[in-house]
């Protein structure tokens, strides 16, 4: 009322800033404005600028993510340039091929955790809009990839991005480096507005003890890098992912996808 008042006696516009509302039937940030009309009437007017609030606590949540993510990559790549300079110190003393394997193997993880960084980042873009991808042509670039055996029963349409490609690669490698597996099954399966898909595979599986830290970031049994903890973060996008036994033994996740309901751009 207080500004109301003020508007009525000064004839100035008064911009509120936004806030956050709230009833028994809606809920959202609104943007107010007060105008003094040339006959005398005083009006407020607003605009739900709700989509664009969340759009921008998405942002700094996921700028401070991102961050952290940074903090974690400098760790690793220093600690591989370390290991370098050291190989190259004992290298140059002994003249032992294995400290060139050392540093091959060292460069190499840096070149992956580099790479995993750019897909992190694409998977932080909540602002790119998902479109239709055929899991079928996604499974088809896997095959030749990987010194396994690959399983594939049923198909769908799913809505994703590009990151999608990475989800199953980083699942397959994790099957293969962590599971020492050559056998992953992947069945798809659709209800009326989602997609599951369940990858399995014959290896060692992943102990109770861990399941529920798989997909932290930073953590890794060994020297994994981000793979898991990137799914996860995509897979929050596009719906979510959880792991499970496999019967005998093996690994087990499953990933629920929204469907697409044939209303999006073209399909891939």
């Amino acid at each position: 009322m207080d500004n109301l008042r003020r508007v009525w006696n000064t004839g100035n516009h008064i911009h509120i800033d936004p806030f956050h509302y709230y009833d028994s039937k809606r809920e959202g940030w609104r943007d107010n404005d007060i105008y003094k009309l040339a006959n005398g009437n005083v009006v407020a007017v607003y605009e739900d600028i709700t989509e664009k609030k969340d759009i921008q606590i998405q942002q700094a949540r996921l700028i401070k993510e991102l961050k952290s993510v940074n903090q974690i990559l400098r760790h690793d790549i220093f600690n591989d340039l370390n290991v370098i300079l050291m190989s190259v110190d004992l290298f140059r003393n002994k003249r032992d091929d294995k400290y060139l394997d050392m540093i091959k193997r060292a460069v190499e993880k840096s070149i992956s955790r580099i790479n995993e960084m750019k897909i992190f980042e694409k998977t932080l873009d909540f602002e790119k809009k998902l479109k239709p991808f055929q899991l079928n042509k996604v499974f088809e670039k896997l095959h030749d990839q990987y010194d396994l055996k690959i399983n594939i029963e049923g198909d769908a349409t799913v809505m994703a991005d590009e990151v999608i490609y990475s989800i199953f690669e980083n699942l397959l490698e994790n099957s293969i480096k962590h599971g020492k597996a050559d056998t992953v099954d992947i069945k798809v399966k659709e209800t009326e507005d989602e997609v599951e898909v369940i990858v399995s595979d014959n290896g060692t599986g992943i102990h109770d003890s861990i399941k529920k830290k798989i997909f932290d970031k930073g953590f890794s049994t060994s020297n994994g890098g981000m793979g898991l903890y990137i799914v996860k973060t995509a897979m929050d996008r596009y719906g979510s992912i959880q792991v499970e036994n496999n019967n005998p033994h093996g690994a087990l996740f499953i990933l629920k996808f929204k469907k697409y309901l044939g209303n999006e751009n073209g399909k891939i």
